[in-house]
């Protein structure tokens, strides 16, 4: 089913690094790095090997410190993925009812928008690893794609929000709230402790009405389907279920004054929710968490209007 209003769902992690992923269970994993179109292979024994590899790199002039950093990051999550069956996700062997398929060739992967294996709703969100391709390793937090075209409204209520469809309410929650500030995924604490002031009313972000044709790589999330959830499950069957949503909810902040620093919701933007690997070459449906709250306040009676 399509969302029309949900709480956002916060995941951890950090931005990807150009990796080439190559799955290898057992006691180390081999990797392919594309420097300026040299590839290279490096065995990683042990996870103290990412930052050897990296700082090796580094010395050899082939990175700089902020891209030695990252690739360090990198082929620590690829250690720590090592062992990271594929992820299996409702499959099709042909597509119905194609409305965009867009290539994502630094991953080697492709997300397609077709009709959902959700019986009843409509649209869903596919991805299928690119022919001669290796398997592609989304870390926790890696950004997907956007969520849809529109814009923050501040004076918007909850019920117009559920009422207007697919809005995304945003609330402050504390210090350990996870952001998505420039290109890192940060902590709110973190941001205040470098002077940036946070709100304290909530906001909503409206998507436009209707959305771009065909979709984009800015709003395919919107047509990305809650696979955990069926029709008349408990609170308890649809946290059962969580492992069939891969992704969620980020959101992305930006200072809305630079003088005062005030920290600004701008739009959410849709991550790994927890570590998976992509490596079916058929069209395996995506899911997205909206969350219980979401489901009860959907399937409540709506308010009558005179």
């Amino acid at each position: 089913m399509m969302p029309s209003a949900m709480l956002v769902c916060f995941v951890l992690g950090g931005a990807p690094c150009p990796l080439r992923r190559r799955p290898h269970l057992g006691a180390s994993v081999t990797v392919e790095i594309t420097l300026n179109g040299e590839v290279l292979k490096e065995e990683i024994r042990t996870i103290e090997d990412a930052a050897t590899i990296a700082q090796r790199m580094r010395e050899d002039g082939k990175l700089g410190a902020e891209e030695a950093e990252a690739m360090a990051g990198a082929l620590a999550d690829r250690w720590r993925a090592r062992n990271i069956e594929p992820h299996a996700g409702p499959a099709v062997e042909e597509l119905e009812d194609i409305e965009a398929s867009i290539d994502l060739p630094d991953c080697g992967l492709v997300l397609e928008v077709a009709r959902s294996t959700v019986a009843g709703a409509g649209r869903g969100l596919f991805v299928r690893k690119m022919p001669h391709r290796e398997p592609f390793f989304f870390h926790k937090g890696a950004i997907l794609c956007g969520y849809a075209h529109g814009a923050v409204d501040h004076e918007i209520s909850r019920d117009e929000a559920r009422d207007s469809g697919r809005a995304v309410d945003f609330a402050w929650t504390g210090p350990s709230q996870n952001v998505l500030f420039g290109q890192d995924i940060l902590r709110v604490g973190d941001l205040e402790s470098q002077g940036y002031r946070t709100g304290t009313k909530d906001t909503v972000f409206v998507p436009d009405d209707p959305q771009p044709q065909p979709p984009d790589i800015m709003n395919l999330g919107i047509l990305s389907n809650d696979l955990a959830y069926a029709q008349g499950c408990t609170e308890g069957q649809y946290h059962e279920r969580r492992a069939a949503n891969v992704l969620g909810l980020m959101p992305l902040m930006k200072a809305a004054d630079d003088d005062t620093k005030d920290l600004a919701f701008v739009r959410p933007i849709v991550c790994a929710r927890c570590d998976f690997l992509i490596a079916n070459e058929v069209p395996m449906e995506l899911g997205t968490e909206y969350g219980w709250k979401y489901w009860q306040s959907e399937l409540a009676p709506k308010k009558k209007t005179n």
